[in-house]
């Protein structure tokens, strides 16, 4: 193991017994509880777009209801 570890050009000391390690830890796959907590995090995360569907829909009939030229024209139709 002392042999494991290096100094690099820029001078810094690597030890690849240590990389080795972190690379299997990162490469295991998740338990199921971590991947149920994380669905949970990015659907509590995701945007909604229902409230500003209906946002848009009261904005467009409250323009109606202002403007009573329009409302006509569509009770013509």
């Amino acid at each position: 193991m002392a042999g494991t570890k290096a100094r690099s050009a820029r001078g810094v000391v690597v030890d690849f017994d240590l990389l080795a390690i972190k690379e299997k830890l990162a490469s295991t796959p998740k338990p199921v509880e971590v991947k149920e907590r994380e669905n949970f995090i990015a659907q509590k995360s995701r945007r909604r777009r229902t409230r500003k569907v209906e946002e848009v829909e009261k904005t467009t009939e409250e323009a109606v209801e202002e403007n009573p030229k329009e409302k006509e024209e569509e009770t013509k139709e």
